[in-house]
């Protein structure tokens, strides 16, 4: 059996050889060897019936889940793990794959306790403007720098329990790719999907975090 990785490029060169347009959202620091945890895959809904397809010929079994109608279409969730025994030098043993027909995180107007998609305009855009990285070890793609840092700050905003501070591990990506930010069509994208986005990039420049929780939800 190939390793964990393998199969998991693997699955990308399918991918890619029958046009399926995906976009990883998060997870792909520390590729080939590994993930940094999860990967996390945003797929264009019009491939859907190619994705899974090809995804579930790929992975170990598993189901997709519904969590809900958001405003534009139906959020589907499919978690699957690459075959065969943990691998002890990859972070959770194996790659395990999220995959997403749409872009969507906790709303504010239900407490956190449902979902929503973010508008689809930016959702399309997030896939029109993928980076493609041709590596040896197999191509993929990976959002625009400043789309990933408009969905860093989303997953933060609106997925994080603690709403007291961002996640190391996505400041530390966030100070990683600002130098390559270009700070007007950062607010542009942001402006998309949150409120007061000078304000937010703002703080982000200042690397003051935690004031972006309550500038982004309007509670200042």
């Amino acid at each position: 059996m190939n390793t964990h990785s393998e199969q998991f490029f693997d699955f990308l060169k399918k991918l890619n050889e029958q046009n399926v347009r995906y976009v990883l959202i998060r997870g792909f620091g520390r590729f080939p060897e590994s993930a940094d945890g999860d990967v996390d895959i945003v797929y264009d809904q019009k491939d859907e019936t190619e994705y899974l397809k090809i995804k579930l010929a790929c992975f170990e079994k598993g189901n997709v889940v519904s969590f809900g109608s958001g405003e534009w279409c139906e959020m589907l969730y499919l978690a699957l793990n690459t075959k065969g025994p943990k691998d002890p030098n990859i972070a959770g043993g194996r790659f395990r794959v999220d995959s997403y027909n749409s872009l969507y995180f906790k709303s504010p107007y239900k407490n956190f306790t449902t979902f929503w998609t973010v508008p689809k305009p930016f959702n399309d855009l997030v896939l029109e403007t993928r980076i493609e990285k041709d590596m040896p070890y197999g191509k993929f793609y990976i959002p625009e720098s400043e789309c990933e840092l408009v969905l860093l700050l989303l997953r933060n905003v609106l997925d994080r329990e603690d709403k007291s501070c961002f996640s190391e591990k996505h400041i530390k990506r966030i100070k990683n790719i600002l130098p390559f930010i270009n700070r007007e069509k950062l607010i542009d994208r942001l402006s998309m999907v949150l409120p007061h986005p000078e304000k937010i990039v703002n703080k982000v420049y200042e690397f003051n975090f935690s004031q972006i929780f309550d500038i982004a939800l309007g509670y200042t």
